[in-house]
């Protein structure tokens, strides 16, 4: 009797959920899609061999948030949405006659975050308008040479949003 009572109430649930109440597609909140570059050839990836990229701590918090790739052309990075600037340090890592060589320069990423309703069952994201970055404050870098920003708005991650040439 138990059983029929547990296969009844499982099947309510099921047929209860309507189309609705479950997320698919680009629910969540969008990161920085950026593909590196040839500075030699412009048109051709340059994977490298690895970057770190961080987040320096708040007063009062020692935590560094640390992303690592390795032997990629692409990476991607998570905007605070509770603040209108993310200043990233990436730290590249390069192999010159078996010593390896550090670099870093640092991104500061500038916007106007947007909370939009998605739906009932994905509930609300982020996005990103009005996007600008600069180098090292200064727009020189160590070992990018050049940055280009592909949009000012981050809505999805279907796209690459800059180009990092290196």
């Amino acid at each position: 009797m138990k059983n029929k009572w547990l296969i009844g109430l499982v099947f309510l649930i099921f047929i209860a959920c309507e189309k609705d109440d479950i997320c698919e597609g680009e629910a969540a909140t969008p990161n920085v899609r950026i593909e590196f570059y040839d500075k030699a050839n412009s048109t051709v990836l340059k994977p490298f061999f690895k970057i770190e990229c961080y987040v320096l701590p708040e007063i009062g918090n020692d935590t560094i948030k640390v992303i690592e790739y390795f032997n990629r052309s692409e990476i991607q990075l998570p905007l605070d949405i509770t603040s209108n600037q993310t200043v990233w340090n990436l730290k590249f890592f390069e192999i010159i006659n078996n010593d390896t060589i550090e670099k870093i320069d640092q991104l500061t990423f500038n916007y106007s975050p947007k909370t939009e309703y998605v739906s009932k069952a994905c509930g609300y994201k982020t996005v990103f308008d009005n996007v600008s970055t600069t180098i090292n404050n200064n727009g020189v870098g160590t070992w990018i040479t050049n940055f280009t920003p592909l949009t000012n708005n981050i809505t999805n991650e279907e796209n690459p949003h800059a180009k990092i040439y290196y």
